[in-house]
């Protein structure tokens, strides 16, 4: 693994694109960047793979050293965009799970807001009735 880390260095050098840049066209800070382009942590395939279309490089060079400067084919876009839909997929079905339970949380303040709604106007009426009574005893 640590050779294709070197050459996508070198080929980040070489093209003049800084670890901040690479880093966050993949969505990662530089600081993480940096960690992945140093091997500190584990690197998965769909960054690889992305980074060659980044790099406008075949997989196969960033794989085994195979030099040939093309976009990645027809194959290798489709998956990516794959993976790609798959993790957006994901995303969204945690968001909705997140916004039903945020949902039902607000469903049962607003029962909670409408009970005390609810007390406060009957211990309202009550004073009423009570203010009314008396007006009534004095005026009597």
């Amino acid at each position: 693994m640590k050779s294709i880390l070197t050459r996508i260095k070198d080929l980040r050098i070489k093209k003049g694109y800084s670890q901040e840049y690479l880093g966050g066209r993949l969505g990662l800070s530089q600081k993480a960047y940096s960690n992945f382009e140093a091997g500190n942590c584990k690197v998965h395939w769909s960054r690889i793979v992305e980074l060659s279309r980044i790099l406008e490089v075949d997989i196969l060079y960033l794989a085994k050293g195979v030099l040939e400067e093309k976009p990645i084919s027809q194959n290798e876009q489709v998956l990516v965009q794959s993976d790609r839909d798959a993790t957006m997929f994901t995303l969204m079905q945690q968001m909705i799970e997140s916004l039903r339970v945020e949902i039902n949380l607000l469903k049962k303040q607003n029962a909670q807001l409408l009970d005390l709604l609810s007390e406060k106007s009957t211990v309202s009426d009550r004073q009423t009735d009570r203010q009314i009574t008396l007006k009534e005893v004095y005026l009597n």
